[in-house]
């Protein structure tokens, strides 16, 4: 699978923030503790900040299912099921 252009993701990135069926979430003060103490409990460095922010957003807004091309991201946190999509997914 292909790495989409930066227009392209641009694009897509907006589309699905201003989609009438998607529930911002945001970090909250739990959050960023979460954030904190994953990084101090597994020794996340500077390449994991992103990853490991979104997953504790996520884990306090209590989302536990996440659709990602990248399942290894996550995996390291326990606390979620990760669906891969197929490589014959086509996004419009």
């Amino acid at each position: 699978m292909q790495p989409l252009d930066m227009a392209r993701a641009r694009d897509l990135a907006e589309q699905w923030w201003t989609a009438r069926d998607v529930d911002a979430v945001f970090p909250s003060e739990a959050a960023v503790q979460q954030f904190l103490g994953w990084l101090r409990q597994y020794q996340l460095g500077r390449k994991r900040l992103l990853d490991t922010l979104l997953a504790a957003t996520y884990r306090q807004a209590g989302i536990d299912s996440l659709l990602t091309t990248n399942p290894s991201d996550f995996a390291v946190f326990g606390h979620f099921s990760c669906i891969t999509p197929t490589a014959t997914a086509t996004i419009r």
